[in-house]
């Protein structure tokens, strides 16, 4: 919106008073202040489960530029990014005004994929996955694989392979692992479904996936087991639980970083019996 040279500031406060997102005053060419620019809260919202083959190829090339997007996982709705994009992560830490203190992890397709994309990944830990992976965990492992800064640490990663079979055949087609977080507001409440995420952090994407699929706790009930996943619980809404495994190439213990889902004695009981 174009405004006469004193009302910028005035028309600022109106949008944002107003609920509108990403205010911003921009200059003219004489270095007035001249434009006022804003967001309407949301994003364009496409169904995970009926994306078409022009909205996929969309969604590479978005994410490809620096675009994020959110998107269901098996534990929380997420913010994601492309892992290589600088401008994308950049953006995803913006949009949650998230400290640069806290890396965030990525979400691969398979297994196989994160050994393709991490081929240094230690022997015992590329087991461990193998073998609890689809699943609401997010393991730190060794890798010095070159990344974007704030894409985990210059040595280590957190992985999440989700058990969520949707996300991970659009994560198979666009053929790009992508950087992610819950998608909250740094601090606030983790949302487990599109409906629970911030209106303004939403206007930050160029897109939302929405979970059309049955939830959890309905593929439990369908397929007898009582069960939503490996884990024996409903997860939608809990975060993962992140365990670090780099302890275990030097003979040692892994450690739970964050208990999520599954209990911390649980998954280490676990990965006790596969050691």
């Amino acid at each position: 919106m174009e405004v006469g040279h004193s009302q910028a500031e005035a028309v600022a406060e109106l949008a944002s008073t107003a609920g509108f997102a990403l205010v911003s005053i921009r200059k003219d060419l004489a270095g007035k202040d001249r434009f006022v620019a804003a967001t309407l809260p949301g994003a364009p919202v496409l169904s995970l489960d009926a994306l078409s083959e022009a909205d996929r190829r969309a969604l590479a090339e978005a994410l490809a530029t620096g675009a994020i997007v959110t998107l269901p996982t098996d534990t929380v709705y997420g913010l994601a990014a492309y892992w290589s994009s600088r401008a994308g992560v950049r953006r995803l830490f913006a949009a949650k005004g998230r400290g640069e203190e806290r890396p965030v992890a990525v979400l691969f397709p398979s297994v196989e994929a994160v050994h393709s994309s991490l081929p240094d990944v230690e022997p015992v830990a590329l087991r461990i996955m193998e073998a609890l992976l689809p699943g609401p965990y997010t393991f730190v492992v060794k890798t010095a694989v070159p990344r974007p800064s704030l894409v985990g640490t210059p040595d280590s990663l957190g992985v999440r392979v989700p058990d969520h079979p949707a996300l991970l055949n659009l994560l198979d087609t666009l053929g790009m692992p992508v950087a992610a977080t819950s998608a909250n507001l740094s601090g606030g409440p983790d949302p487990g479904s599109l409906s629970e995420v911030e209106p303004k952090l939403l206007a930050h994407c160029a897109a939302a996936l929405r979970d059309d699929g049955p939830s959890e706790r309905d593929r439990a009930k369908r397929d007898g087991t009582g069960r939503a996943d490996r884990t024996g619980r409903a997860g939608r809404g809990l975060a993962s639980t992140v365990v670090d495994l780099r302890p275990l190439g030097a003979g040692g213990r892994p450690v739970v970083l964050r208990e999520g889902v599954v209990p911390a004695e649980e998954v280490l009981e676990r990965i006790a019996g596969l050691l």
